[in-house]
């Protein structure tokens, strides 16, 4: 029973990101966090956003790790972005 509550909860979240991916049309789709630093995890909602749209596929989803960081990197980019740029 908590098997077909996370794979219905896995399928939300895939629409939910296919729904974004259509209205903001990026290239690439970035996933982070403690979530989907689980391999079978990220596999399981790309297979469910390609049964929406077949060109949101592992070519277009990515996985970063620096969600690790972002305690200091968010502070940081946002520092030199008004610095710099």
């Amino acid at each position: 029973r908590e098997a077909k509550a996370f794979d219905e909860a896995m399928d939300l979240f895939a629409r939910a990101i296919v729904n974004s991916a259509t209205i903001l049309a990026p290239e690439k789709i970035v996933l982070s966090g403690r979530l989907f630093s689980d391999e079978e995890i990220r596999n399981r909602v790309i297979k469910y956003c390609e049964s929406y749209d077949r060109k949101i596929d592992v070519n277009r989803v990515l996985y970063t790790s620096l969600s690790a960081m972002e305690d200091y990197i968010g502070p940081i980019a946002s520092y030199v972005s008004e610095v710099i740029f």
